[in-house]
């Protein structure tokens, strides 16, 4: 029995020897393996074919963009910079081969906060000649966010500084989201308004010459940036401008047709020069100062371009004002007829041509736009009518002041 006994012992022992042996080369043949298998997979071969870790998110940054963030920079640039950096790569690198190549690695909005001449810096980094983001912004496709310009902008304080190094014009931010342009960057508009770089260039291998010679562009013959204006967005309105009797050249026949009784080389030297206080409207003068247009819908905007007209036309806003147009107007209506309802906007003309909406031709129709049963009857109404004015409207000078002088009578 006690044979028996150690020979199953034995037997027991050996199975367990066995299982370790099998469980350790196996461990060790898997784990040799496993590389082996990756290595050995050509995706020439098995383009189809692609490891994919789970739950691992992927960086899609731009290497600069990693680069950023996992050195001092990090801790020392606002987050908002390094997204902007990112964001302009982004989007200016998908079609710009140059942008891509040329400029991807220096730019940076504030590039200049190390890699300049007076950052302390300088010495351990190398200096870019036109790191700074007023000399890199025509090369992008995206500018800085606002905020970066009311850093200066928006502080009121700056507004009346006693040192003019340090004013700057104040721009109201709360007031900018109620106009019609809130969606806008600075940089839409706003492109050489600073002294450093003088004037801007697009061609990016200009930008590339630059910046290995370390020479100012301003010295370069490239085509030139121009400052946009408001017809840049809206070439439409120019056209009607141009046309309109607001237009310069309609101004300064005007001028001369008033002057027809001097000597002609006098009325074709003002007419030529535009020198006296009759001046063409710019956009400004209807629609406000650039940053706080609002939307032309509202009826307080319409409200507000009746009250410029009369900037220049003071007594035809009186009488609108004594009508029932104007006086309903001055109590918040917005039903009510106002200038650009009669007379036009960007398409204003004289009522002498044919194409005026207060032609002969076009008058009941202009009528008719809110008075629908309107006749021609109807168009006979004076809405800037002035009993005060003999040569004008002598039929209503007359008997206002026959009918004064009855009533004074009658009375006394």
């Amino acid at each position: 029995m006690i044979k028996i006994n150690v020979q199953k012992k034995n037997v027991q022992w050996y199975k367990a020897i066995t299982l370790a042996v099998f469980t350790v080369v196996f461990c060790v043949t898997a784990f040799f393996y496993q590389p082996l298998v990756k290595a050995a997979i050509n995706p020439e071969d098995t383009p189809e074919y692609t490891i994919v870790e789970k739950d691992k998110t992927v960086n899609t940054d731009p290497r600069i963009i990693v680069a950023m963030k996992t050195t001092m920079y990090d801790q020392v640039a606002d987050d908002e910079d390094i997204d902007i950096m990112a964001q302009w790569i982004k989007q200016g690198a998908k079609d710009d081969d140059n942008f891509k190549n040329d400029i991807y690695t220096i730019i940076k909005n504030d590039c200049t906060n190390c890699h300049s001449k007076t950052s302390s810096m300088t010495r351990k980094v190398p200096y870019i000649p036109f790191a700074s983001y007023e000399d890199i912004k025509p090369f992008t496709k995206v500018g800085p966010t606002n905020a970066k310009c009311l850093e200066c902008h928006g502080d009121p304080i700056l507004k009346n500084h006693t040192n003019e190094k340090f004013s700057s014009k104040f721009f109201d931010e709360i007031k900018f989201q109620t106009t019609i342009h809130k969606e806008l960057n600075c940089i839409r508009c706003h492109i050489f308004l600073h002294p450093e770089t003088e004037k801007f260039y697009q061609d990016t291998e200009t930008f590339k010459a630059h910046v290995s010679k370390g020479k100012p562009l301003v010295a370069s013959e490239r085509p030139e940036i121009f400052k946009p204006s408001c017809t840049n967005c809206h070439p439409k309105v120019l056209g009607k401008l141009e046309k309109s009797a607001h237009s310069e050249e309609k101004i300064k026949e005007k001028i001369a047709q008033e002057m027809q009784s001097m000597q002609n080389t006098i009325a074709m030297q003002v007419a030529q020069q535009n020198t006296t206080k009759i001046k063409s409207p710019k956009c400004n003068d209807c629609h406000g100062t650039q940053h706080y247009i609002t939307d032309t819908k509202l009826n307080q905007t319409k409200f507000d371009i009746v009250n410029r007209c009369g900037d220049c036309h003071q007594k035809l806003i009186k009488t609108y004002f004594g009508t029932y147009h104007g006086k309903a107007s001055k109590l918040g209506s917005d039903k009510v007829a106002k200038c650009a309802n009669c007379h036009g906007s960007h398409d204003l003309l004289k009522a002498s041509n044919p194409a005026s909406m207060l032609s002969a031709e076009n008058k009941l129709k202009t009528c008719q736009e809110c008075h629908t049963k309107a006749t021609m009857n109807f168009t006979e109404y004076l809405p800037h009518a002035d009993h005060h004015d003999v040569e004008k409207y002598p039929q209503l000078f007359y008997p206002f002041w026959i009918m004064t002088l009855l009533i004074v009578f009658t009375f006394t």
